[in-house]
């Protein structure tokens, strides 16, 4: 958890690619928050998990934008080939 950071207006992305989702060894995913309120309060939105199988490694390189549009890198897709999954925060 958090082998890449990003930071943009008031919204973060945190990179996990050595994150098991169910029986997925290192498929990765990204954890997206939003800061709200005066204080700076930073509240979490959604947990991003592009498809893929074991050790895609996806989180591996996060962006994010003020608008809070995401891009998530996974690194180990397709015998380390790569990919990069886009979407948006903001429903």
């Amino acid at each position: 958890f958090g082998t890449s950071v990003a930071v943009d207006g008031d919204y973060y992305i945190i990179g996990a690619p050595n994150a098991d989702i169910g029986t997925n060894v290192n498929q990765g995913a990204a954890y997206t928050f939003q800061r709200t309120g005066s204080i700076s309060v930073w509240n979490y939105l959604r947990k991003i998990v592009p498809s893929g199988p074991a050790n895609t490694n996806s989180g591996s390189a996060v962006s994010i934008r003020d608008d809070g549009s995401y891009m998530v890198g996974s690194s180990g897709f397709q015998a380390d080939k790569g990919k990069v999954t886009f979407g948006s925060v903001v429903d």
